[in-house]
């Protein structure tokens, strides 16, 4: 049945339609025998004989005025409409390897891809999310395009070019060097996980992020102390990007952590608890990861998955 897509007009299929019987004359054997031996059919038949429901595909031949001839000739006929094609509710990109990526349409990612792919606000704003990890290799050809560069900042010259409090913060900021910086260590976990929310996306090659045009600053963090200083680092970049009408700063609009702190409670790392509000009245959501075993953290502890 394949070969019969053929589309007519509107993305029909042409020359096919699914009818319907008045319940007061049901097609009889002899009758539906005759439809199926009508020279001008090329196909019929039954969907659901006792709701009076079957299809026809006409003879290429035919032309709308022979079709719409056949069916004033049929009065029995109660309603009639064209056949479609389903189209699927996704927008799968055409990244080569992302039918690898089986965790993509489980999360629905194809259906959000839909509505919106191209990383600016509704006002215009480029979109930016904040990643926290290790270290990044963050110069690979499908990540390096997302990657977000303060154009504000002349690199390695050792200056606070845009005054923002951090040196040389072009590629982000490497908060595990006394010297700060962005260069950043490379790290398997963090390129990972850059990957995962931002990698290049529906540029036919690679893989696609689940943000396939975002801007990702990167932080790159070890301890308790050093995720602070890079949360109030995106803090300070969301805010320096609203006071100075986009000249500055970054649009932040959430940031990522896919490390924490097992078997701590809030108590122990209440800076970092903290942090999270502050974070939120700047506007910025912070989705964070939780321990990778089969416990209940509430018990077992960890931060920040427990944080308030």
């Amino acid at each position: 049945f394949a070969v019969l897509n053929v589309f007519g007009q509107g993305g029909r299929l042409a020359h096919q339609y699914t009818i319907q019987i008045s319940s007061e004359a049901r097609l009889n054997d002899p009758l539906l025998e005759a439809l199926r031996r009508d020279e001008q059919l090329a196909y019929f038949e039954t969907i659901d004989r006792i709701a009076g429901l079957y299809t026809l595909r006409f003879q290429e031949r035919m032309t709308a005025l022979d079709e719409q001839r056949w069916f004033e000739n049929r009065r029995w006929i109660k309603t009639r409409q064209p056949v479609y094609p389903l189209q699927t509710r996704g927008c799968n990109p055409n990244d080569s390897a992302y039918f690898g990526q089986y965790g993509m349409e489980l999360m629905k990612f194809d259906e959000v891809w839909c509505y919106k792919t191209d990383g600016i606000s509704p006002l215009g704003d480029t979109l930016v999310v904040g990643v926290i990890d290790n270290g990044f290799s963050f110069g690979l050809e499908e990540l390096y395009p997302n990657v977000y560069c303060n154009r504000a900042e002349v690199p390695d010259n050792g200056l606070d070019d845009d005054q923002n409090g951090y040196l040389d913060d072009y590629y982000g900021l490497n908060a595990r060097s006394s010297n700060e910086g962005d260069d950043h260590i490379p790290d398997s976990h963090g390129t990972q996980v850059l990957s995962v929310i931002g990698a290049r996306g529906n540029n036919q090659k690679g893989i696609t992020g689940t943000n396939q045009h975002i801007r990702m600053l990167l932080c790159s963090a070890g301890t308790s102390d050093q995720l602070l200083k890079c949360y109030y680092y995106f803090i300070r970049m969301k805010r320096e990007y609203l006071s100075s009408g986009g000249d500055r700063g970054a649009f932040m609009v959430s940031s990522n952590l896919s490390a924490g702190f097992d078997g701590y409670f809030p108590d122990d790392l209440p800076l970092v608890c903290q942090v999270y509000d502050s974070l939120g009245q700047a506007g910025i959501l912070s989705p964070v990861a939780t321990i990778n075993e089969n416990m209940d953290i509430a018990v077992a502890g960890d931060i920040p998955g427990l944080c308030p």
